[in-house]
């Protein structure tokens, strides 16, 4: 499957590729669990295991829109900065 990419200078082709593959991992995360538990594997080793990937999943969330909110706040001061000085100019 080829994923669609954003060109960002600081990480390359990152951003959207991310953005596109957090649902395969919970995908694969989900069908881990089933997995196990067809197993038998124990209820205590498969909430733990869950909990991982219950704090994967945050973590990697959160990075992303960490990523994006400073992406776009770069972007915002840059814009401020310019209407700052053509205001300057102008007036």
């Amino acid at each position: 499957m080829k994923t669609e990419r954003s060109y960002h200078s600081q990480n390359g082709f990152e951003t959207k590729r991310r953005l596109l593959t957090l649902p395969h991992k919970i995908v694969w995360i989900v069908i881990c669990i089933a997995a196990l538990k067809a197993i038998g594997t124990s209820e205590e080793l498969t909430a733990i295991l869950m909990l991982f990937a219950v704090v994967y999943l945050i973590r990697a969330t959160l990075r992303m829109i960490l990523r994006i909110l400073f992406f776009l706040i770069r972007w915002i001061c840059i814009a401020a900065v310019l209407a700052w000085i053509v205001s300057r100019l102008l007036f």
